[in-house]
């Protein structure tokens, strides 16, 4: 068997049909479909096995909540194929992903494949170059491409997190190596979960590579944990940088970049969900009791930036919030 499909399902009976249906009917058919259900309140298990019920390759594991690692993880487990491809369970892919993905395994069987990729917010679908190289890349050449994941050194704009999409859903990955990369992230987890998976999938592959191809859809809902402001999402963060700075496989430039790209972030976030600079500031104030987030953030590396990224780290650095919260009031507008 070429493809594992793993979804994990939560809550999502609005958009779960049409995710499996745009999985099942791929013109190429060589590939099993497994549905984790993490514990929905809503009938998205039912819809899960309606379709197990009329298809032999779909499969469905009924779990307690425990989020998107631990789904991954249960879906792991009992893959066969010898890819793993990751879908969100509120997107869906266009016609021809597989086939178009099992060519190029088939005359180059790289470690990983990566695509492009579609966003969709309201109903209008946007093209997403997921990566600045092509073709395939091996040895010294593939260790140059994997080592800039995350932060890319060369790059002076600070706001760009490396040349390689933090995103399991863009990638298809050899099913060994992404059975021991997922288990090596920890369940609690809940932001960052992509990049650290692929952190340790780019590290324990050998070759990758990259296809100017674009078949997956990510829709963007206002109500995501990830386009949503709320304090808890520091402590995911936080935990996340943990989680990095234990792993012994990536540098503090990297860990320092990504704090700082997790700051920036939010704090555009807090300043759309506020009126007033008090309100901003004291915001801001409660977040500050995740120091380990913070101390890695004031430690990025301004050495190669541009202007514009020297002035963000100011800003930030300084804490600035009067003038940080009008220029992205501006910027929001």
């Amino acid at each position: 068997m070429k493809f594992s499909i793993i979804v994990p399902v939560y809550n999502v009976e609005k958009y779960l049909p049409q995710c499996i249906d745009s999985i099942l009917n791929q013109d190429y058919v060589d590939f099993e479909l497994i549905l984790v259900n993490d514990g929905s309140p809503d009938n998205s298990l039912s819809i899960c096995c309606q379709y197990a019920e009329k298809d032999k390759r779909v499969h469905v594991i009924n779990k307690p909540n425990g989020g998107s690692t631990s789904s991954r993880k249960a879906g792991a487990k009992i893959a066969k194929g010898e890819y793993v491809i990751c879908v969100d369970s509120d997107d869906y892919i266009e016609q021809g992903y597989f086939t178009c993905v099992a060519r190029s395994l088939d005359e180059f069987n790289p470690d990983i494949v990566i695509l492009s990729h579609y966003s969709l917010e309201d109903n209008k679908k946007i093209l997403h170059k997921d990566f600045v190289v092509q073709g395939l890349l091996q040895d010294k050449e593939y260790e140059e491409v994997r080592d800039k994941f995350i932060y890319d050194p060369t790059d002076k704009n600070i706001s760009n997190p490396g040349i390689i999409s933090y995103s399991l859903w863009c990638k298809v990955v050899r099913r060994e190596i992404y059975v021991k990369a997922q288990e090596l992230i920890d369940d609690k987890i809940v932001i960052g979960e992509d990049m650290l998976c692929s952190l340790y999938c780019l590290q324990f592959a050998k070759s990758m590579i990259c296809l100017n191809d674009s078949f997956y859809v990510y829709r963007i809902l206002n109500n995501s944990m990830m386009h949503s402001y709320n304090v808890k999402k520091f402590e995911h963060f936080e935990n996340t940088v943990k989680a990095l700075v234990e792993s012994d496989i990536v540098d503090d430039h990297r860990i320092c970049a990504y704090s700082f790209h997790a700051l920036c972030n939010e704090y555009a976030g807090i300043a759309e969900s506020v009126n007033s600079i008090s309100e901003f500031r004291d915001k801001i104030k409660e977040t500050q009791k995740f120091k380990l987030l913070y101390d890695m953030a004031s430690r990025v590396d301004k050495s190669n930036c541009n202007l514009a990224s020297r002035f963000k780290i100011w800003l930030v650095n300084n804490k600035k919030y009067d003038l940080m919260f009008w220029l992205l009031k501006l910027k929001n507008r």
